[in-house]
């Protein structure tokens, strides 16, 4: 589904995780977004898209997305939680400092979610170079 079709048929937090991501693809649109336990959120972006004035991001970002989107969903409609579980996954992971395993982390803030979908997501965010790999430690035993 292209981000213009997202737009107007998804729920709003998936929205705006489409637009917290695009930002982490490289398109500068401006918009801040704080956590919440919902995905991302901009105020900004809300009051555009009110009025219909979101901007529309740059091909190679759209394409990007699709993607990303592809992989995450597959064939599956509705399929906006793994959109805002994938935003999610990628803020707390540019988190500072960061959490040492960002899943723990997700599923530690998100009691109640599915640990295999969150490791599925993690693991694509992970082959598009979204998600930095987790770092092991090393203590001596």
């Amino acid at each position: 589904m292209a981000v213009q079709e997202l737009r107007v048929v998804a729920p709003l937090a998936t929205v705006h995780s489409l637009y917290y991501l695009a930002g982490l693809l490289g398109w500068q649109h401006g918009y801040r977004f704080t956590l919440t336990s919902r995905g991302p959120f901009s105020k900004e972006l809300a009051q555009d898209l009110a009025r219909g004035r979101a901007p529309k991001p740059p091909r190679h970002v759209i394409k990007q997305l699709q993607l990303l989107v592809a992989k995450l969903c597959g064939n599956r409609p509705y399929c906006g939680k793994y959109i805002v579980v994938a935003a999610l996954l990628a803020a707390y992971a540019r988190l500072y400092p960061p959490p040492k395993d960002p899943i723990a982390y997700y599923l530690q803030r998100h009691p109640g979610v599915d640990p295999l979908l969150v490791k599925r997501v993690a693991g694509i965010l992970s082959s598009l170079g979204m998600l930095p790999l987790q770092r092991k430690s090393h203590n001596p035993q």
